[in-house]
């Protein structure tokens, strides 16, 4: 009888210590949206990044850059709505380059953004 009440709490013990790593599925209301930037990694010429610094209406900003060759990136905004500021050309010995004034409507979870050129 003692062995079948140490075999129960011991039971107990390991059940309790599952349910507590037990990964629970995230109910929060947040949708995540995100901006995918894409521009013809072809025309890139000399090695640099392409930064990208917009601010939606209510004033919060997003700051990316990525390598010119990947051809993309993605990044996640916190909502939707029109996001305007600047894409540029940007390298570690001489800092930004040509710089493009830009606006994007943000109008689904999931926006894609064919840039006209290659900073």
């Amino acid at each position: 009888m003692r062995l079948l009440s140490c075999a129960t709490v011991a039971w107990l013990v390991v059940s309790i210590a599952f349910a507590a790593c037990v990964d629970l599925p995230d109910t929060s209301t947040d949708v995540q949206i995100q901006l995918i930037a894409v521009w013809d990694a072809s025309g890139c010429g000399p090695p640099h990044r392409v930064a990208f610094a917009l601010e939606d209406d209510a004033g919060d900003t997003v700051s990316r850059s990525a390598p010119c060759d990947a051809g993309t990136l993605v990044f996640d905004v916190p909502r939707l709505g029109t996001y305007s500021g600047q894409v540029y050309a940007w390298t570690l010995d001489a800092g930004s380059g040509t710089t493009d004034d830009v606006s994007i409507d943000v109008e689904a979870s999931i926006t894609r953004w064919d840039l006209p050129r290659v900073p």
